[in-house]
């Protein structure tokens, strides 16, 4: 499994433009053999747009998180 959604959103203020907010997530899951599955989410808000992006390593990210489940326990 996964998705990954992309919004913009347009600052204005009385007729003048104040900025743009760029905010990006991913999705990401799947099994390792019959009884573990791992689902990773990892979030970046606020980005400056720019072209080429600027988040370079995975600290520069503001929400990472990661589940491993399986039948006997589960850790996040």
């Amino acid at each position: 499994m996964w998705g990954c959604g992309f919004a913009v959103a347009v600052l204005v203020r009385v007729g003048v433009l104040v900025g743009v907010l760029v905010s990006c997530g991913v999705r990401v899951g799947g099994r390792l053999g019959s009884d573990v599955a791992v689902t990773a989410l990892l979030s970046d808000q606020n980005i400056p747009l720019q072209p080429e992006g600027n988040t370079q390593r995975l600290q520069e990210l503001d929400e990472v998180l990661v589940r491993i489940e399986s039948s006997r326990a589960a850790a996040t």
